[in-house]
């Protein structure tokens, strides 16, 4: 506890009180004109002032003009195929520039580290980027898909549009407003809590920051944030159509255009149409499953004396149809910029997820006679508005609202399934509201920044019975309101002509509960309050090679019901005395939000001018306060209602546990190394879980067991081998190895093998299992044509045992450049 407090003094320090102690001084103004090597003017080359990665970009002129810090700051020319190009600034004055055609990797920009540009090589986190062309080249139908076949995270996937991520250890999740990952759009909260909703046609680039980050966001930040930065294209118009069929029906169309309506405004906007008219098959082939004799699952039985080990084979469902897969959805998006004048601008933007009548399929072990049905809305939008106040002062004020609707069916078959019946089981919304309010000022080669952020969320439940009619709210999951409130401060120091990069910062969170009350429970409301330190420092100890280090803490917030909740469930009516017995559930006002405190430690490489990426990252996280169920048995106490209590069901938080990994990302572009005008790029990336725990209660164990957390794979690799000849021809192979993962035996619990009422629980040992992706592009001229092919192998795997993937699919497509 005394070193957590320590940490908030010194983040305290570093962000407030150290800056201060730096004298400012006048920045000093650079323009001028760049242009190619025939002398024409070239636009949009990126000025940044090296290490801090403040600029601006050249005009339709080629001219720019720029503030820098202070005399012998070094500006740094880039331009996609250009030589980056970087100038020594001795005063202030005109610098005219011309770039020279060639092939170089380009430094990255990325803002989720600190809320503002900074380059990748100076920011301690460990941030995976995913730009726009490995969005184009993975063979990916939602973010899911995207993130796990690129980030090395954990999955949980399922057929029909569900899933959800983990980072560094935690378990994935997909559902719920208090999960362990935060995702956001364009450093706002998303407004989602699926990720199969979110639309990537409208995106510019993704940065997965692994490691806690509640210091400056807040809550949900523990393992890690993703942040989705969208499109904000200028200049002359310019976009795309495409048009493609795949497999089993699938059909796409869609648009993403952008730029310049006249000088001061701009927009962009997108449609996505996507269908599967078909059940999906799944795979038959299995060349990889069977070449590593990856066929059997570890079933674990839990039983009164102990647990027992039995090999369970896990082939089931090879080269079957899967009946309930087809489904549809539709995305829109829209984007509209003014530039107000050199120093301000805003931005409004919208985007709408929509899909109706998507089928599920159920568990395997069912066969095709659990089937269920859903529809989803989804839309967000929001108002950004940033600008200089002054030369060395920006402030940025967002406002945003979201929806998310579910909508869920009851499907009926009879065991031939040629009988089917549908009718309405539950809707959920949840809706978002907040603004965000940050001032960032620069002192010199410093910066501090301060912020406020307040969201709102309210959740509405409505569940029917199967004549279609509402069912009272259940107290299990009520309506309710959760309003965060946080006020954090980051300070920015670099050293040492930016050799020495230093953050530290501290963030206070506070969470408002109001369970809505009905007439068959009342409302409740609950308050609490938690602080989040962080530091971080970024040492180049040699040209390309920097040593990064970072602490910090992250909270997730408990559920309403876990923490202000309450219900009764009659089990027995003594009609002698005329007293009920019940048991019941009720929140623990005490309950503590889940934390984490991460310590990681890593060496970075990266040389542009040989195209060698590469970075290793060790890191431990100590998990604390997981909530975990408790029963006592005959209390001796009186429920509100007035009846005995059987069973005083509550919750509780359990003792810490670790999570501990070691993280590695590589890649070598022979092309740039070699000098040669195409590219040739060698990468891979992955997680290696040295140890990944949790409490968990398991029935018929006197007391709850440490055990390896569910569903995170013991190593995780991306890896792949790319081709450009900048020309016409482009192509990618990748492939993805997920190790062995715990889980309940969901369909071993509720089977007949189980002689199910006697309780005997089970968890499983997933096998691992490898998918391979190829993709290929030719282009002439404005025309595309792509051909992506999925599960190359044709592989039987599953994220979510009992809810097998796709076997191999194609998808031809056609697109058309403007």
């Amino acid at each position: 506890m005394i070193f957590f407090y320590r940490a908030i003094y010194w983040s305290l320090f570093i962000t407030v009180g150290m800056p201060g102690l730096i004298l400012a001084q006048h920045n000093l103004v650079v323009k001028g004109i760049v242009k190619d090597e025939s002398g024409n003017p070239l636009p949009v080359v990126n000025i940044v002032q090296k290490g801090i990665a403040t600029g601006t970009t050249s005009n339709d002129a080629g001219y720019y003009t720029m503030s820098i810090s202070a005399h012998g700051a070094v500006l740094v020319f880039s331009h996609q195929g250009y030589k980056s190009q970087e100038v020594s600034v001795a005063a202030g004055g005109t610098i005219d520039i011309t770039m020279i055609a060639g092939l170089e990797q380009l430094s990255e920009v990325v803002i989720t580290a600190t809320r503002a540009d900074r380059f990748i090589e100076s920011v301690p986190q460990k941030i995976k980027v995913i730009g726009r062309e490995d969005i184009d080249k993975t063979v990916a139908t939602d973010l899911t898909d995207l993130l796990k076949k690129t980030a090395g995270v954990d999955v949980i996937q399922y057929p029909g549009l569900l899933s959800g991520i983990g980072i560094r250890g935690f378990r994935p999740q997909f559902s719920g407003i208090n999960q362990r990952t935060l995702l956001l759009i364009d450093g706002r909260p998303a407004g989602a809590t699926n990720l199969a909703t979110i639309d990537m046609n409208n995106v510019e680039r993704i940065e997965v920051l692994k490691g806690p980050a509640s210091a400056l966001y807040g809550s949900q930040a523990m393992g890690g944030v993703v942040n989705i930065i969208t499109k904000k294209t200028n200049g002359e118009l310019k976009g795309r159509a495409f048009a493609g069929i795949g497999s089993f029906g699938i059909t796409q169309g869609g648009f993403s255009l952008g730029g310049n309506i006249i000088s001061k405004l701009d927009f962009d906007a997108s449609f996505n149409s996507y269908s599967q008219s078909k059940d999906f098959k799944l795979g038959r082939n299995n060349l990889l499953r069977d070449a590593f004799d990856l066929k059997h699952a570890n079933r674990i039985l839990w039983t009164e004396t102990g647990k027992q080990d039995i090999a369970v084979e896990d082939t089931r469902g090879d080269g079957d149809t899967r009946p309930n897969t087809s489904y549809s959805n539709y995305t829109a998006s829209a984007r509209l910029g003014y530039t107000i004048n050199d120093k301000w601008r805003i931005d409004a933007k919208g985007d709408r997820f929509y899909a109706k009548n998507v089928n599920t399929p159920g568990d395997i072990e069912d066969g095709s006679l659990s089937p269920g049905m859903k529809d989803i809305d989804r839309y967000s939008s929001d108002v950004i508005a940033k600008g200089k106040v002054t030369s060395t002062t920006e402030m940025t004020a967002k406002f945003f609202t979201a929806r998310e609707q579910v909508t869920n069916y009851n499907v009926s078959v009879n065991d031939s399934t040629t009988v089917r019946s549908e009718y309405i089981s539950a809707h959920n919304q949840l809706t978002w509201i907040g603004g965000q309010w940050m001032a960032r000022q620069q002192i010199k080669d410093h910066f501090v920044t301060i912020g406020v952020d307040y969201t709102r969320v309210e959740q509405e439940n409505l569940s029917y019975n199967d004549l279609g009619i509402a069912r009272n709210v259940s107290a299990r999951s009520p309506n309710f309101d959760q309003a965060n409130t946080g006020a954090y401060a980051q300070g920015e120091l670099n050293f040492a002509d930016n050799r020495l990069n230093v953050t530290a910062g501290v963030r206070y969170e506070n969470i408002q509960y109001d369970v809505i009350g009905t007439n068959l429970f009342a409302a409740r409301s609950k308050a609490s309050n938690v602080v989040n330190p962080s530091a971080g420092v970024n040492y180049t100890i040699l040209p390309n090679v920097s040593l990064h280090a970072t602490f910090g803490t992250g909270f997730t917030t408990v559920s309403v019901f876990e923490i202000a909740g309450y219900s009764e469930t009659k089990v027995d009516k003594n009609k002698k005395d005329g007293v009920d017995t019940v048991d019941v559930w009720i929140g623990n006002a005490d309950l503590k939000n889940q934390q984490s405190a991460t310590v990681d430690a890593g060496i970075r490489y990266i040389n542009n001018k040989s195209g060698i990426t590469a970075d290793v990252t060790y890191f431990h996280t100590n998990f604390e306060n997981n909530v975990i169920s408790s029963i006592t048995q005959y209390p001796a106490q009186v429920a509100e209602s007035g009846a005995a209590i059987r069973n005083r069901n509550s919750y509780t938080n359990a003792k810490g546990t670790a999570l501990t990994g070691i993280e590695f990302d590589l890649s070598y572009d022979l092309g740039i190394a070699m000098e040669k005008s195409h590219s040739l790029k060698l990468f891979a990336s992955g997680v290696y879980i040295l140890k990944a725990e949790e409490i968990r209660e398991i029935y018929l164990q006197p007391s709850p067991l440490t055990l390896a957390m569910h569903n995170v794979a013991d190593f995780t690799l991306n890896y792949g081998v790319s081709y450009d000849n900048l020309k016409w021809l482009s192509t990618r192979f990748s492939g993805r190895y997920v190790g062995r993962r715990y889980d309940t035996d969901w369909s071993y619990y509720l089977s007949a093998d189980n002689a199910y009422g006697a309780g005997n629980y089970a968890d499983i040992q997933y096998p691992a299992f490898m998918v391979l992706d190829w993709s290929v592009s030719v282009k002439k001229k404005n025309s595309e044509v792509a051909l992506m092919i999925g599960n190359l192998t044709d592989e039987n795997y599953y994220e979510k045992r009992g809810y097998n993937m796709m076997g191999r699919n194609y998808m031809l497509k056609y697109i058309l450049h403007f």
